[in-house]
């Protein structure tokens, strides 16, 4: 390649993805920025593309966080739809929300534990569902109990539901 410029590359490894050659992008985009050129989201949508096709997780994320890490730019819906197709082929997606979910220390909706240790049983990984809820004890969520009043002949009765997911009022 003469004129070796962002424009040029990006032709070179968009190419490469939309013809499924997922190890050539990648090994593309590494011959990039090598000499010091800084991708752009075009380069990073491309990678994450080829990635998808391939399912090639690893490569993926490595280039989803230099992309916010490294090369500071600001994902796309796009790119994070990159992201999300590569992880649902390889069944990862599940666990990756799990790692965000619990980066986030405030998260008092006791609805997204629950369903998340939910996702772990039907998948028979029940240590994982163990752990969510041993998180969810140790943050102080807890379900709060739903109530229901109906009136029957004058009289009013209360129900009370626990089953129910809802976040801790304040």
């Amino acid at each position: 390649m003469l004129d070796r410029n962002i424009v040029t590359w990006n032709a070179l490894i968009s190419a490469y993805a939309q013809n499924g050659d997922g190890e050539a992008t990648c090994r593309s985009f590494k011959e990039m920025i090598e000499p010091g050129l800084h991708p752009d989201s075009v380069s990073f949508l491309s990678v994450l593309t080829a990635c998808s096709h391939q399912g090639l997780v690893n490569e993926a994320l490595e280039s989803f966080n230099s992309m916010t890490s490294t090369y500071k730019l600001v994902p796309k819906k796009e790119h994070y739809a990159s992201l999300v197709h590569v992880l649902c082929r390889s069944g990862q997606l599940a666990k990756k929300a799990a790692e965000e979910l619990f980066k986030m220390e405030s998260l008092r909706d006791a609805a997204s534990y629950v369903n998340l240790s939910n996702i772990y049983a039907a998948a028979g990984k029940w240590e994982n569902a163990v752990l969510v809820k041993k998180a969810m004890r140790e943050r102080g969520v807890k379900k709060v109990p739903a109530y229901s009043w109906v009136k029957v002949e004058h009289r009013t009765q209360r129900t009370k539901h626990e089953n129910l997911t809802t976040p801790k009022p304040k």
